[in-house]
């Protein structure tokens, strides 16, 4: 762990490198967020789109492998969202911040 500290900040020993290394990824970070506002064609490139995981009461398995996400992990998020059962969902979505976004079966049904 001690080399890649060493890589990212160098042989820095004062607080005033620490802060430079810490104000440029800052920097960095908040210029990327800028651009990939100001442009759609960059957010594209810079941010990954959603990722179903369930679809239709479904588990997705290939994007769960994909992601190294378990189903226990998942199931975990519904119940913050108060769903216990899969079949329950219509879509469950790994966004791009990490987050779980969830669509119930039950709702959005419009006649």
């Amino acid at each position: 762990m001690d080399e890649i500290e060493n890589a990212m900040a160098g042989e820095y020993r004062s607080l005033a490198d620490g802060a430079v290394l810490i104000a440029t990824l800052v920097g960095w970070n908040v210029l990327l967020d800028w651009l990939a506002y100001r442009s759609p064609r960059l957010r594209r490139i810079i941010e990954a789109p959603a990722l179903p995981l369930i679809k239709n009461g479904r588990w997705i398995r290939q994007n769960l492998r994909k992601e190294w996400i378990t189903t226990e992990e998942v199931r975990g998020k519904l119940r913050e969202h108060g769903i216990d059962d899969i079949a329950q969902v219509r879509i469950a979505c790994l966004e791009a911040n990490g987050e779980l976004g969830v669509i119930r079966a039950d709702r959005g049904d419009a006649g």
